[in-house]
């Protein structure tokens, strides 16, 4: 837009902020439905990946607090970690 001599003219009668809003609105709706879940761990598999993410360099009682932390409790299961 900026590479044009002038601004694109409309018509009165075009409604370009309706169907702007209404492509808006679509791309917004489109954006929710292909967002995808952050994924889910039981709590053997995250303190696992934790232990190794760190290469074992904290102790196990630090990595249940840091589990604890990052803990989020989901409608589908009891407790998540991410």
């Amino acid at each position: 837009m900026l590479d044009l001599v002038k601004p694109v003219s409309m018509d009165e009668e075009s409604n370009y902020s309706e169907k702007l809003a209404l492509a808006i609105d679509a791309g917004l709706s489109m954006e929710e439905k292909i967002k995808p879940e952050p994924p889910t761990y039981s709590y053997e598999d995250a303190m696992n990946r934790l232990m190794k993410a760190v290469d074992n360099s904290i102790t196990e009682k630090s990595a249940k607090i840091l589990l604890v932390w990052n803990r989020i409790h989901h409608n589908n299961f009891s407790t998540v970690y991410f």
